[in-house]
């Protein structure tokens, strides 16, 4: 750290802790007292430097081992290799040669900002990228307005197709109350109710689960037909490639369209990291979608 940053952080300057070399004889007539607390603040002295020099050795070792060597051998010397070089010059070359954010690199960090967000993640997860996303922007000298933050993380959440209500909630808001501070409350809170209603209907499924009739569980020819789930007296059925839907002849078992990694034994209870898209009546492929491969299309969706 520059020293300014430094005195205002640690409230001190910083000094090299140097080697304070032999200890000294104690002059004729020095008292025991004397003698100890000069003892004491030598060993004090010898023990900073000691620290300093080894948490700056070991220190310039991770920097050397963690980085391709083809970034910075310009600064070996044929005869003692790395020896001289200080941990500041390996990080002021690499800063000041390597870390010069290209208008396309600024770009694409803008972007990703857009990226379906995975709901599977905790949503304190989507305010921490977001924080990084602008932190880079600022290393290159192009901060993101909040305008534009707003923007893009509201395309993330709408690409998950699950947090609809919350979005049109969020529209709906006066333009002075959309503020970055307030898009991460009202979304905590919306993703909150998104994870109790799923809890909720996960309940009611086991409860018309129990309810099934024993002809429709025990009979073979039907079990393909067994509904995942049920809403509203509505049966829904379950499929590792494209999630839940309307179709009773649509299920893990039965899919005639898989994606990579298929798994036929999947059920909305052991779902097996599958599809977690809801299909009611949305025919367009992958909406939702919460893995990285894209379901292929099916006609009886």
């Amino acid at each position: 750290m520059p020293p300014a940053p430094y005195l205002a952080q640690a409230g001190t300057a910083f000094l090299i802790p140097l080697y304070p070399g032999l200890q000294a004889e104690h002059a004729a007539g020095t008292t025991g007292p004397q003698i100890t607390a000069a003892n004491r603040a030598y060993d004090a002295a010898l023990h900073a430097h000691q620290t300093y020099t080894i948490v700056k050795e070991t220190i310039r070792q991770q920097i050397l081992e963690s980085i391709d060597p083809t970034y910075y051998d310009v600064l070996e010397d044929a005869t003692f290799g790395y020896a001289d070089v200080t941990v500041i010059q390996l990080l002021h070359h690499l800063e000041t040669t390597y870390a010069t954010l290209s208008a396309d690199d600024l770009e694409l960090n803008r972007m990703s900002l857009a990226v379906a967000w995975t709901p599977e993640e905790p949503m304190a997860k989507l305010w921490t990228k977001v924080k990084h996303h602008r932190e880079v922007a600022i290393a290159g000298n192009e901060p993101l307005t909040e305008g534009t933050v707003l923007r893009l993380t509201l395309t993330a959440l709408e690409l998950t197709g699950l947090y609809t209500h919350a979005i049109q909630m969020w529209r709906d808001k006066p333009t002075n109350d959309q503020t970055w501070i307030n898009f991460q409350t009202h979304f905590n809170h919306g993703d909150k109710e998104r994870l109790r209603l799923l809890t909720a209907n996960t309940a009611g499924y086991h409860g018309a689960h129990a309810a099934t009739t024993p002809s429709l569980i025990t009979n073979p020819t039907t079990t393909r037909h067994t509904p995942n789930f049920q809403s509203e007296n509505v049966n829904l059925y379950y499929c590792w490639s494209h999630g839940l839907g309307l179709n009773a002849a649509h299920t893990s078992a039965t899919c005639s369209h898989p994606t990579d990694g298929h798994q036929k034994n999947a059920t909305l209870m052991k779902h097996m990291d599958g599809n977690s898209r809801i299909m009611f009546g949305d025919r367009t492929p992958n909406h939702g979608h919460n893995r990285q491969h894209k379901p292929k299309p099916n006609a009886d969706e």
